[in-house]
C-alpha cells in the first residue's frame, strides 16, 4: 500500500504540540500523543518492528500479505463499514518496510474512539480467511507488477529484500515471490501476526485535534488488556560472508550487499548510521551508478544489518553494479576517502528529530496540509524510535560524529571481504 509522505524533505517540518508526552502501556506498548488542536483531525499511527526480515524460510512475501490481511479483515462487523468508509476516502493505509511495518489513519476527532479500537483490533489479531486472501493477494502482487513496469520511476528495491531474506538468512537460492504469495494459507498469516505483532515492539502515535486527558484513557482502554508476550522474540540468524546467486519470479535484477553491524547502544552504530547516509547520497549523486542502476537504497535500519540495495537497469549490468558498489563502499574508509563537511551534512538531516519545529511556520506545497506534515514526522520518529530507543538521546551521539569515526567504522564492519554479496536475477 501507498506510504505516507515519508521523505527527508519533510524530516525537518517537525511536530508542533501543544504539550506532547510519551508512555508505556504495561504490555509494552509505546505511546506519544501530539495534540494540535487546530488540525481538525487526527492521525493514527500504529508501527510495529516487523517487516520483510521476520518472513520464514519459504514464504517470501508474507509480511505484505499480512499487512493487507491485517488492515481489511480485524474489525468487528460495526468498525468494518468505517474501515472501508475511510479506506475509499484515502484516509486509511498501510505500509511493510524490510524491518517496519505501520498502519495509519486519518479520522475526523468525533471517530478516535472508533479509530483507536480498530487499531488496538490489528494489534491483537491473529489470522485471517481464506476470502480475504484470494482478495488481497492479486492486489499486493499488482504492486509488485506495477514497480517492475522500467519506465515507472522507482523500482522493486523492497520486494528484493524478501529474496534477500530468503537467501542470506535462510539459504534458499529461489525466491519464487509470486508463486509463493499465492500459496499463502490463513495459517501462515496468524504464525506471522503471533511472532511478529507484539505490544513491546510495537508504538502508537496520535496527532492533531484530540484532547490528552481523555485519549489516554481510551489507549488505556482499548490497549491495555492486549498480554506482553512470556517469551522474547526470536532472534534472527546472522548472515554469513560470500557471494550468492539468487533468482525470483519477478522481472528485475539486483546486487544487494550486506554485513553485520552491533545494535544501536553500541559506540560504533551512529558511526554506521552517518556512513549510510553520506553512501546514500553519493550513490544517488554518481554517474556510474546511475548508468546501469536505478534507486540506490542504503540503510542501518535494520535490526543488526547494514545493507546496500540497488536494481540494475538490466540482467547483464549485475556484475558491473556489483564491482562499482563494492568500490564505492570501500572508498568510506580510505584516509581521505570522506570529510567533515560532508559527515556533518549527513548528520543533520537527523537532527530536526530531537526537538520540536513549528510546522505552522514552515511552507508546504498545496496538496500538503498541516497534519499531513505532522503526522509525517511523527513517523518518523516513530521509525527510529523503534531502532535507537531513546531519540533524543541518538541524535546527539549523531552530532559529535566526525569523518574518522566514519571511517574506522567502515573498516571495521564494511570490508568488501567479508560482505554477504547477493546477486538476484529473474528466474529462467
Amino acid at each position: 500500500m501507498n506510504a505516507l509522505l515519508i521523505g527527508m524533505g519533510f524530516a525537518a517540518a517537525m511536530a508542533t504540540a501543544d504539550d506532547p508526552s510519551d508512555f508505556t502501556l504495561a504490555n509494552g506498548l509505546r505511546v506519544r500523543l501530539v495534540p494540535a488542536r487546530a488540525d481538525k483531525e487526527v492521525v493514527l499511527i500504529l508501527g510495529l518492528r516487523a517487516g520483510m526480515f521476520d518472513e520464514p524460510a519459504g514464504v517470501p512475501h508474507l509480511a505484505h500479505v499480512t499487512e493487507h490481511a491485517t488492515v481489511f479483515d480485524t474489525t468487528s462487523a460495526g468498525d468494518a463499514a468505517a474501515v472501508d468508509r475511510w479506506f475509499a476516502a484515502g484516509r486509511a493505509n498501510a505500509e511493510t518496510l524490510p524491518d517496519f511495518m505501520y498502519f495509519d489513519l486519518h479520522v475526523s476527532p468525533e471517530d478516535l474512539v472508533t479509530a483507536l479500537r480498530v487499531q488496538a483490533m490489528r494489534l491483537s489479531h491473529r489470522g485471517t480467511d481464506a476470502a480475504t486472501l484470494a482478495r488481497e493477494v492479486p492486489r499486493t502482487l499488482s504492486e509488485i507488477e506495477m514497480l517492475e513496469n522500467p519506465a515507472w520511476p522507482g523500482g522493486t528495491a523492497k520486494f528484493a529484500f524478501s529474496a534477500f531474506v530468503q537467501a542470506v538468512l535462510h539459504g534458499r537460492s529461489d525466491s519464487p515471490i509470486k508463486a509463493a504469495s499465492r500459496a499463502i494459507t490463513p495459517q501462515n498469516v496468524c504464525e506471522f501476526q503471533a511472532r511478529a505483532f507484539r505490544p513491546d515492539r510495537a508504538f502508537l502515535s496520535l496527532v492533531g485535534d484530540f484532547d490528552p486527558a481523555s485519549a489516554r484513557k481510551v489507549v488505556e482502554s482499548a490497549f491495555g488488556s492486549i498480554a506482553k508476550p512470556k517469551s522474547a522474540p526470536i532472534p534472527r540468524p546472522t548472515p554469513k560472508p560470500g557471494r550468492l546467486d539468487a533468482s525470483w519470479d519477478a522481472s528485475t535484477s539486483h546486487v544487494l550487499v550486506g554485513w553485520p553491524v552491533p545494535a544501536s547502544t553500541h559506540p560504533d552504530h551512529a558511526a554506521l548510521t552517518a556512513a549510510s547516509a553520506v553512501l546514500m547520497q553519493r550513490l544517488f549523486m554518481d554517474p556510474e551508478i546511475n548508468s546501469i542502476a536505478k534507486m540506490p537504497m542504503v540503510t542501518n535500519e535494520i535490526d543488526g544489518l547494514f545493507v546496500v540495495n540497488a536494481q540494475a537497469k538490466s540482467a547483464r549490468d549485475v556484475d558491473a553494479l556489483e564491482s562499482k558498489l563494492l568500490d564505492r563502499i570501500a572508498r568510506l574508509a580510505t584516509p581521505d576517502g570522506i570529510g567533515d563537511p560532508e559527515v556533518r551534512m549527513a548528520c543533520a538531516q537527523y537532527q530536526q528529530l530531537a526537538g520540536p519545529v513549528d510546522v505552522d511556520k514552515l511552507p508546504l506545497p498545496p496538496n500538503v496540509s498541516r497534519s499531513l506534515a505532522r503526522s509525517n514526522v511523527e513517523l518518523q520518529r516513530m521509525m527510529r524510535a523503534a531502532q535507537w530507543g531513546d531519540v533524543a538521546a541518538y541524535v546527539k551521539r549523531l552530532g559529535a560524529i566526525d569523518a574518522k569515526a566514519v571511517r574506522d567504522a567502515a573498516a571495521r564492519y564494511l570490508d568488501p571481504k567479508t560482505a554477504t554479496v547477493v546477486k538476484l536475477r529473474p528466474s529462467a
